[in-house]
This record gives structure tokens, C-alpha cells and sequence, in this order.
């Protein structure tokens, strides 16, 4: 999740790790190995409070916030487990 928070000195990183989510939470690929559970772990959550807060220390940024949230709602993942909120 630090990559999603600033990436800015390691793109390719990030993009290799968009790919590598992308990959993990695909619905056909989740269709065909039919997962008993599919859970996302981060150290930085998407949010604190409500999806539309705004971007700070905290969380991850809107923009990126709400591609992740509908990757996620895609792949119908139940629970995101997140820490850095001390």
C-alpha cells in the first residue's frame, strides 16, 4: 500500500503491483479456482472513516482510493485488513 500512497521515485513498482492486484482479483480467475476466501492486507487503508474523506496522512488518495474500491468490490472481497492508523 506504500506504493499506492507515493510512488513517485518507483513507478514501475507500482505498476508491476497493479498488475500483480489486477491479476490476484480478476472474476474469472477467481471464478475458475473458486477461492474458499479473498481478503485484501495493507499496511495503509483506502480510508479512516467514509470512502469520500478526504486524502491525508492516513489513507490513500481519492483517485486511487476509488480504483482500488471497485477492484475490490469486482472481486467481491468481504473484509480489507489495514494498520498505519496508530
Amino acid at each position: 500500500s506504500s506504493l499506492y500512497k507515493d510512488a513517485s521515485r518507483c513507478a514501475d513498482l507500482l505498476a508491476a503491483h497493479r498488475a500483480w492486484l489486477e491479476s490476484e482479483l480478476d472474476s474469472q480467475r477467481l471464478h475458475e479456482e473458486k477461492p474458499q476466501h479473498v481478503l485484501l492486507f495493507s499496511h495503509i487503508p483506502p480510508f479512516i472513516y467514509q470512502p469520500g474523506e478526504p486524502a491525508d496522512y492516513s489513507n490513500i488518495d481519492q483517485t486511487t482510493r476509488s480504483e482500488l474500491l471497485a477492484l475490490a468490490k469486482r472481486a467481491k472481497v468481504p473484509a480489507w485488513f489495514c494498520g498505519h492508523y496508530h
